[in-house]
């Protein structure tokens, strides 16, 4: 292997990165080292987002006019613009990383989880039954008068207890099927997928483990991943219960959230199918993406102390190109005219077959697209919220980096969608920044003296204005009159 011609270190990471071609680019050392740093236009110097530090070495950069002056002397450069002749020490300014902890910190405003008695509500006609489950079965032992294999006897049973029939069995279970049934003294809990087709055996364990049926469901945005432990056994019951009792409140175990990896390659999920187009670029962003629900999933199963074999089922919801990304489906022809999909439905898969560490017979179920710019997440929102079952017309409004309007009822319902999240994460917006330390996020305006009282996250210095910051900013220059609708 060649020797490294420069070494990068980048803080306040402090993580250091071997260079073995003068003149790199700075933006793709970062990107090699695994070091964010913000680059919404996918480095081509339009944004300015990437503003880096020299603290140390010197470079080679263009002067953009994205950098002031006064900036340019305390030694501001964009990385995407900068290429590394010399051994350097790099700082990466807060507004130019990412922040998961503006994700996980507790808001003073109210805070609404939708629970099993809202749903019915909401959705008329719903019942709380998983398409994955559990049943518990005691199996009579084989004899000399009653020898038929194994898997014919657990058949046998689940059609005797439960009435379910046309049931197939996932081939990997019947390696162990024998043996799990004699240490269990034939007392097991089976996991049970249904299809249209009918019902297959997907998992076999000792005892009665029925109350042990947990899910999790993972909003795969552009530009957030959050992530959330259900208890499924919970969700029935507290469905069932019509008098609303305190397991509402078990239903949702654990939650995660962390800002979606795959930034660093584009913000936008044009810039990301670009991206998918150089050599390596398609795994590269499946990669980053199935390490952010392997980072949520692990969270979430330590902060519910639980284990990863309890869970059954994995569910996934996000826009088109984020679903072709995550399952490594190419999604150049998304935005090529005449801007079609690979496919609207995608079937279950393992989800150890992308990447996802959970055992081997747990499948993942993404939620299907509409077309090329109107996903599954906004499927998933309009099911959820009932809104194709209302008499009256229904504006429902996804506002994420890809934001999705859907206006209908019972009768018809009609979408489109738009790039809404660089309008609110600084796209086009000078002071404009990510939800993080330092981003105004609350705004009130003194109605008679135009005095305006802002609020930052964390209450950190200012460093710019996110976009609940932006929103709360027009909400009050309407209210006082300083602005007309």
């Amino acid at each position: 292997m060649p020797e490294p011609i420069h070494q990068v270190t980048f803080q306040p990471d402090n993580i250091t990165v071997d260079v073995y071609r003068h003149g790199e680019n700075l933006l793709r050392v970062a990107m090699a080292a695994g070091v964010h740093i913000n680059a919404s236009c996918g480095g081509n110097g339009t944004c300015g987002k990437c503003k880096v530090i020299i603290d140390q070495g010197k470079v080679e950069s263009e002067h953009s006019a994205k950098i002031s002056d006064e900036q340019w002397e305390q030694g501001y450069r964009l990385a995407c613009r900068t290429k590394v002749i010399d051994d350097l020490i790099i700082t990466i300014p807060p507004e130019s990383r990412i922040d998961n902890s503006a994700l996980k910190r507790k808001t003073g405003g109210q805070r609404h989880i939708l629970k099993a008695r809202d749903l019915n509500t909401l959705v008329q006609g719903l019942t709380i039954n998983p398409a994955v489950f559990k049943c518990y079965l005691e199996l009579p032992p084989p004899t000399a008068d009653d020898n038929m294999s194994d898997l014919g006897r657990l058949m046998r049973e689940i059609k005797r207890a439960y009435k379910y029939d046309h049931i197939s069995t996932d081939f990997h279970l019947l390696r162990r099927l024998s043996r799990v049934l004699r240490q269990a003294e034939w007392k097991v809990t089976v996991t049970l997928v249904y299809n249209p087709k009918g019902f297959k055996l997907i998992d076999l364990e000792a005892g009665d483990t029925t109350k042990d049926n947990y899910s999790i469901i993972i909003d795969v945005g552009t530009t957030t991943v959050k992530g959330q432990l259900l208890n499924l056994e919970e969700c029935r019951i507290a469905h069932s219960n019509t008098n609303g009792t305190d397991a509402d409140n078990e239903n949702l175990c654990a939650e995660d959230a962390k800002y979606n990896s795959q930034v660093r390659f584009g913000e936008d999920v044009i810039s990301r199918i670009v991206h998918s187009q150089k050599k390596g670029g398609l795994e590269e962003l499946q990669q980053a993406i199935v390490g952010d629900i392997n980072d949520i999933i692990t969270q979430l199963l330590k902060s519910a102390d639980i284990r990863d074999d309890q869970i059954s089922h994995l569910v996934i919801a996000g826009n088109t190109t984020m679903t072709q990304l995550l399952l490594g489906v190419d999604p150049k022809y998304i935005r090529e005219d005449p801007y079609v999909p690979t496919a609207n439905f995608f079937p279950p898969v393992r989800a150890v077959e992308i990447g996802i560490k959970l055992p081997d017979y747990i499948h993942l179920y993404v939620f299907p697209q509409v077309s090329s710019y109107v996903g599954g997440d906004i499927v998933a929102g309009v099911l959820g919220s009932g809104i194709f079952q209302r008499e009256e017309l229904t504006l429902f409004i996804d506002v994420g980096t890809n934001g999705e309007i859907v206006l209908g009822n019972a009768d018809w319902l009609v979408c489109t969608s738009c790039s809404a999240g660089p309008a609110f994460e600084g796209g086009g917006v000078k002071n404009g920044m990510r939800a993080a330390a330092g981003a105004i996020e609350q705004v009130r305006i003194n109605p008679e003296t135009y005095e305006p009282m802002v609020i930052t996250i964390g209450s950190q210095k200012t460093m710019g204005i996110c976009g609940s910051g932006l929103i709360d900013a027009a909400a009050e220059l309407l209210l006082t009159g300083i602005i007309e609708p």
